[in-house]
C-alpha cells in the first residue's frame, strides 16, 4: 500500500488515474502482470513530463519491492552557494552503530532509485510532492540547487512520500529545531512533523545523530495538539522509558516526561471529559495513559473516583461509568495504587465480562496490582486448567504482570522456574512460549542478564524447539539494549541531567 501511495504522490494524481484507468481498459477480461501496470504508468507519467525520459516505473519500483528494507538520505547543505549535496547511504537498519559494523555496511550492496521532492522556509509548499530530484544507484553523490537563504530550513522528502529517513547537516537540524520550537511548528506539515521526529529519535538511536538534537527538536511537543506527533514521539521515547527504567538515570527521565506532557495534561483536565473527533480521542487516550504512569496532576485521584464510582453501581456488570477510551488506564491505575478491595472487584467483573474486548482490558489491568501475592496468584491461575483465565489469554496476562516495575521479578522468576510447566501447560501450542520470550527480553539490558538470558536459553532448548525463531529474536533485542546502554547511557543521562 506505501508503495502505490508513494507512486500517487510522485507523478501526480492525474497521471496515476490516467495510468490506473489505461492500465484496466487494456487488460479487461485478460490477464495481466505487474510490469504490464508499470509500462502504462510509465507511458502517461513521460507524456506528462512526470518522469524522467531515461527512467521507467519497473526500473524504479523494482528496486522497491525486491528487496527490504529502506534507505537512509542525507542532505548536506552548502550554505555559502545555496546547494546541497545529496547522498545516498545503505539500508537502514535500527541498530546502535559500532566500529566494528563498518565492514558488514560496507558490503551491503542495496540501493534504491529515489524520487526526491523538497520544501523550504522560503516557499513553503507541502502539497507539491512530485519528484524535484532523482537519486540514482549509480552515482555516489546527486547535487540539488535553489536552496534557500542559509538561515532557512528546507526539508526533503514532502509528506513522507518515499519510505526513507532523511538526515541533515546538524546547521539545517538546528533552524528545523528553531522553527519547531519557536511557536511556528504548524508551517511544517503535521506528516512531515511526525518524520521530523521519528527521524530523528531513530537516527540518534543509530548514533548518526547526537541525542542532543533529538532532545532539542523534541521540546517543541509542549506546543503540538496533535495525535499523530505525538503518538511517534511517545512510541520512541517509551522505547528508552523500558531501558531506563531499572537505572539511577529514571528519576531525571520523569522529570523530562513530565515537563512534555504538563501543557497538554493541564488542558485535558477532567480524563472523564472525552473530546469529539477521533484523532482528538485517541489524542486524550494516548495522554491519559501517560499520565497515569507518571502520576501526573491529579490523575491519580480522577482514576480511583471513577473506580469507586463504578464499584458503588447497583449493577456493575451493565453500567460502568468510566468511558470507553480511557478503561484500561483507568482500571490500572486504580489497582496500581488501590488495594486488595479494588483487586477483588476487577476480578468478579473479570469473571462475568461478556464482551471480548472488556474481558481482555480486565485481565491485563489485574496484573498492574504492586501486591506481590496476588500476582503470584494471578500466574498459578493463568497456568492451570479449568480456571477462569483461558489458555490463549495466559501470555497477555504475563506481559502485563512482566511490565508492571514490581511484577518483573517475578513474571521472570516465575518463567524460569516453570518453563517445563508453561511448556506442557500449552501442549501443541507451545509455540506460545515466543510471547513470554518477547516480553521478557524487552526488558533486559545489562550484561548479566544478556549471560543468564543466552545460558537459560541453551539449557532449556528441548522446551523452546518451537519457539527458535522467536527465542534468536528475544536474544537480538537484549544485544540491541545492551549496546544503547554502552553507546549512549552516560550521555543520555548527561544531557536529562542539564534539563532538570
Amino acid at each position: 500500500m506505501y508503495i502505490l501511495r508513494m507512486m500517487y504522490l510522485f507523478l501526480g494524481e492525474d497521471v496515476f488515474r490516467k495510468g490506473v484507468n489505461q492500465y484496466i481498459k487494456d487488460n479487461l477480461y485478460g490477464n495481466a502482470k505487474q510490469d504490464d501496470l508499470w509500462e502504462m504508468l510509465t507511458t502517461q507519467a513521460h507524456i506528462a513530463g512526470a518522469l524522467p525520459k531515461d527512467l521507467t516505473i519497473k526500473v524504479i519500483m523494482d528496486t522497491w519491492t525486491l528487496q527490504t528494507g529502506f534507505p537512509v538520505i542525507t542532505a548536506v547543505r552548502d550554505y555559502e552557494h545555496g546547494t546541497a549535496t545529496v547522498t545516498q547511504q545503505k539500508r537502514f537498519l535500527a541498530d546502535v552503530k559500532t566500529d566494528d559494523d563498518d565492514e558488514v555496511s560496507s558490503s551491503d550492496e542495496s540501493c534504491w532509485i529515489v524520487p526526491l521532492s523538497h520544501t523550504n522556509e522560503k516557499e513553503v509548499d507541502f502539497n507539491n510532492t512530485k519528484a524535484k530530484t532523482w537519486v540514482a544507484c549509480n552515482k555516489t553523490e546527486t547535487q540539488v540547487s535553489e536552496m534557500p537563504s542559509a538561515d532557512q530550513w528546507v526539508i526533503f522528502n514532502i509528506k513522507a512520500t518515499a519510505a526513507l529517513r532523511v538526515n541533515y547537516d546538524e546547521k539545517n537540524w538546528d533552524l528545523l529545531t528553531k522553527v519547531l520550537n519557536g511557536g511556528k511548528h504548524e508551517s511544517i506539515d503535521v506528516i512531515n512533523r511526525v518524520a521530523l521526529i521519528d527521524d530523528v529519535m531513530h537516527l540518534a538511536w543509530t548514533k548518526d545523530l547526537d541525542y542532543k538534537i533529538a532532545l532539542d527538536m523534541l521540546d517543541y511537543l509542549t506546543q503540538e495538539t496533535e495525535y499523530l506527533p505525538w503518538r511517534t514521539a511517545l512510541s520512541n521515547l517509551n522505547v528508552i522509558n523500558r531501558l531506563l527504567r531499572r537505572t539511577l538515570a529514571y528519576g531525571d527521565f520523569r522529570t523530562f516526561m513530565k515537563s512534555l506532557l504538563t501543557p497538554l495534561v493541564e488542558k485535558m483536565g477532567d480524563i472523564k471529559k472525552v473530546p469529539n473527533g477521533n484523532q482528538a480521542i485517541k489524542l486524550h487516550s494516548l495522554i491519559v495513559s501517560w499520565a497515569s504512569r507518571l502520576d501526573m496532576g491529579n490523575c491519580r485521584t480522577q482514576a480511583r473516583e471513577l473506580f469507586h464510582e463504578w464499584m458503588e453501581s447497583s449493577d456493575p456488570d451493565n453500567n460502568n461509568p468510566i468511558p470507553q477510551d480511557v478503561r484500561s488506564n483507568v482500571y490500572c491505575s486504580a489497582l496500581k495504587y488501590g488495594g486488595e478491595e479494588e483487586w477483588s472487584f476487577a476480578w468478579k467483573r473479570y469473571k462475568k465480562a461478556n464482551v471480548a474486548a472488556e474481558k481482555m482490558t480486565l485481565l491485563s489491568a489485574l496484573g498492574c496490582t504492586r501486591e506481590t501475592w496476588l500476582l503470584y496468584r494471578l500466574l498459578d491461575l493463568a497456568h492451570k486448567d479449568d480456571t477462569d483465565i483461558r489458555k490463549q489469554d495466559s501470555h497477555t496476562l504475563f506481559a502485563s504482570i512482566a511490565r508492571n516495575e514490581v511484577g518483573l521479578e517475578i513474571a521472570r522468576n516465575f518463567f524460569i522456574s516453570n518453563i517445563k510447566q508453561i511448556h506442557d501447560f500449552h501442549g501443541v501450542k507451545a509455540s506460545r512460549l515466543s510471547r513470554y520470550l518477547t516480553v521478557l527480553g524487552d526488558q533486559m539490558f545489562s550484561d548479566n542478564e544478556l549471560q543468564e538470558y543466552m545460558s537459560f536459553i541453551e539449557k532449556n532448548g528441548e522446551y523452546l524447539k518451537q519457539s527458535q525463531r522467536s527465542v534468536n529474536q528475544s536474544i537480538e533485542s537484549v544485544m540491541v539494549s545492551n549496546k544503547w546502554h554502552k553507546a549512549h547511557y552516560k550521555n543520555f543521562t548527561k544531557l536529562l541531567a542539564e534539563r532538570v
